[in-house]
């Protein structure tokens, strides 16, 4: 295989954008579980270490409603799934149980993330964000809330299925009709 000479420039946070998105459309396509964790558990852990540095806290492994000496046993618990993933050196034989419910929980700290550290949200983020809200409001506190919505776009986004959603959100994008997203 010839060497391509061709090189590309990524920073941190365009290596979490890189993850991210992708991961959001997997998702919404409800493809491979794995690859999805993989994906976005890279990203949040570039995201865990870039929100303290801009002086941010309360993401998932330093959540403020874990106890302090819990923190560390819950981060290793979160963070096994993708250690499995990633390394076969000290357990080549080993098996995991995995609970890819999971996955959509990362991926709403990751949003969360972004959003907290004033970061262009894009299409991907801001459907999954919508998504969730509109399905389990019960995950939000009242201020998370989208206001100025119309109705009937309300309504209408009510309806759409998973699969859908993704493209339905980049079609009103496109018209300037989703709150909450400016193209980067």
């Amino acid at each position: 295989m010839a060497e391509s000479e061709t090189t590309i420039q990524v920073t941190k946070i365009n290596a979490v954008h890189r993850q991210i998105d992708p991961a959001i459309r997997m998702w919404f396509a409800d493809d491979d579980p794995v690859a999805i964790h993989t994906l976005v558990a890279a990203a949040h852990e570039l995201l865990h270490t870039l929100f303290k540095r801009a002086g941010l806290a309360g993401l998932l492994f330093d959540s403020p409603s874990i106890k302090k000496e819990w923190r560390s046993t819950v981060a290793k618990a979160i963070k096994a799934p993708a250690t499995f993933f990633k390394h076969a050196q000290r357990d080549p034989d080993a098996t995991l149980t995995f609970h890819p419910g999971v996955n959509e929980t990362i991926l709403l700290y990751c949003a969360s993330a972004l959003d907290r550290m004033n970061e262009a949200k894009s299409i991907e983020v801001i459907a999954l964000a919508w998504w969730l809200w509109l399905r389990e409001p019960e995950l939000f506190l009242p201020e998370a809330g989208h206001h100025n919505v119309p109705a009937n776009l309300f309504d209408y986004l009510r309806k759409v299925n998973k699969f859908q959603f993704l493209e339905v959100c980049r079609d009103l994008a496109k018209i300037s009709r989703l709150p909450g997203y400016t193209a980067r």
